[in-house]
This record gives C-alpha cells, sequence and structure tokens, in this order.
C-alpha cells in the first residue's frame, strides 16, 4: 500500500514539475510575442507620425483651367518626351521584347 501512494506521489510530483515547466514557457512566449506587438505597433506609430509631420502642409490643389491647344499639346509631348523622359517610366509599353 505504501509503494502504490508512493508511486502516486511520484506521479503527481512530475505532472506538477511539467505543468509549472509549461506555465514558465507560456509565460515567456507570452512576454516575448507582448515585445514584438510593441515593436510592431511603434514602428507603425513612428512610420505615420514621420509622414504626417515631416512633409510640408500645402493645403489643397488649385483647380485650374488650361485652354487646349495645338501648340499646348505639341509642347506637353515635347516637354514628356525629350526633356524630362517621362514616357520612359510611365509608359505602358513592352520592354526588353525579343
Amino acid at each position: 500500500m505504501l509503494v502504490i501512494i508512493k508511486q502516486h506521489y511520484n506521479i503527481l510530483n512530475s505532472l506538477t514539475i511539467f505543468t509549472l515547466t509549461n506555465q514558465l514557457c507560456m509565460r515567456k512566449f507570452m512576454k516575448w510575442t507582448g515585445y514584438i506587438i510593441l515593436v510592431i505597433a511603434l514602428l507603425i506609430i513612428g512610420i505615420v507620425g514621420f509622414i504626417k509631420f515631416s512633409k510640408p502642409d500645402v493645403g489643397k490643389a488649385p483647380d485650374l483651367k488650361v485652354e487646349i491647344t495645338p501648340q499646348r499639346v505639341e509642347r506637353g509631348k515635347y516637354l514628356a518626351n525629350s526633356v524630362t523622359l517621362c514616357m520612359d517610366c510611365h509608359s505602358t509599353r513592352k520592354m526588353f521584347v525579343l
């Protein structure tokens, strides 16, 4: 009878140690998860704050009405294709076609 009680005590004792080990591991996991979430939240707040406060407040763009003439269209084509080379990056043409 004493041997059976001792065996049950050893089993309960090992289960208690196993449970405490799992609790400590879970606490450590939750602690690191909390740190990671905190760092991500701080990064998001920092990025949003940087974007919000580092850029100047220029207000709304004015509503301009420009008369479209053939001279202005040709001037725009010249600027976009020759001077500023906008069409090199902002076009739908296929590059490197063999």
